[in-house]
């Protein structure tokens, strides 16, 4: 007894159809617009993150300066509150 998938591969292939070659090429067509939308997309986020990232380290910097500043503030009234001690 001869099973289906044996059929087929004992059977010779037909060679593909114009139509079957042409819905092929059109689906490649869209496939590959898909990829350049699908890598622009994902540019476009690098791009996001590249400006979100500056503007966080600007942040940083500024928030670094200001803890600096705190410090030696802090530092200047716990000295000044000793000499009232």
């Amino acid at each position: 007894m001869t099973t289906l998938a044996q059929c087929r591969s004992s059977s010779p292939r037909r060679p593909p159809s114009a139509r079957q070659i042409a819905l092929a090429r059109q689906y490649a067509q869209r496939s590959h617009v898909w990829k350049l939308q699908y890598i622009a997309e994902l540019e476009g986020r690098v791009q996001a993150l590249k400006s979100e990232g500056v503007e966080v380290s600007t942040k940083m910097e500024f928030l670094t300066q200001q803890n600096i500043m705190l410090d030696l503030e802090n530092k200047a009234l716990k000295q000044r509150m000793e000499s009232l001690a």
